[in-house]
């Protein structure tokens, strides 16, 4: 018979169980330049690993209108694949998760609450950031120097959410048409009109986005 049952508050462990295709293509463009994966995988190589990669990680709470965040830190993914809906949970700690706390303010990180977890992983210096809208059957329509329109093939490393991360096809700076564009002809002369780039894509310092008109 079970008598008692303790925790400790100390570190708060976080589940986030994430597809699989989509962890193993953010592994896979998230690492840092020259990272190999070993051949053999325990605890201590796993572990280790993670360090090497240099991710972040942070806990997310929405609550109300307010958005309640605790920094944490990827400690190990789960050893089994859940078969029905295809997820590896990836398990991140937050230490010392009550002693941020305020009464009325700020809660605790308590068991069993539900928040999102957040994955960063390093900068990617060679890349750009773009809203996935402007993505047309793989083509970015580009604003040149002389207003014209270029049609430009580009390669996705990733899309997610809202936005696509660029690997091949655009430089930083260039500006990329944000409307639509009908007929959209190479060449045309454009008129185009700057808009503020998107808080995201602001923040990952990417192309200069324009709305353009024929």
């Amino acid at each position: 018979t079970e008598l008692a049952s303790a925790d400790d508050i100390k570190v708060a462990e976080v589940t986030a169980q994430i597809p699989f295709g989509a962890f193993a293509k953010f592994a896979r463009i998230a690492a840092p330049p020259g990272f190999e994966a070993p051949r053999s995988v325990d605890n201590t190589v796993v572990q280790r690993m993670i360090e090497q990669l240099g991710w972040t990680a942070e806990v997310v709470l929405a609550q109300d209108e307010a958005r309640i965040t605790w920094p944490a830190r990827l400690v190990r993914t789960s050893d089994t694949l859940d078969p029905k809906t295809r997820t590896v949970g990836a398990i991140v700690a937050v230490d010392d998760a009550y002693k941020s706390a305020r009464f009325g303010r700020r809660p605790p990180l308590v068991k069993g609450t539900f928040v999102e977890v957040v994955l960063s992983g390093t900068p990617q210096a060679d890349r750009v950031v773009v809203p996935r809208s402007v993505i047309r059957g793989g083509r970015v329509f580009v604003v040149n120097a002389q207003n014209r329109l270029e049609i430009r093939p580009v390669k996705v490393a990733l899309a997610q959410g809202e936005v696509a991360l660029i690997a091949e096809g655009l430089r930083e700076g260039e500006r990329v048409v944000l409307g639509e564009l009908t007929p959209a002809i190479e060449g045309m002369l454009l008129a185009p009109s700057t808009a503020p780039p998107d808080e995201e894509t602001a923040e990952n310092g990417a192309t200069r986005a324009a709305r353009s008109q024929p």
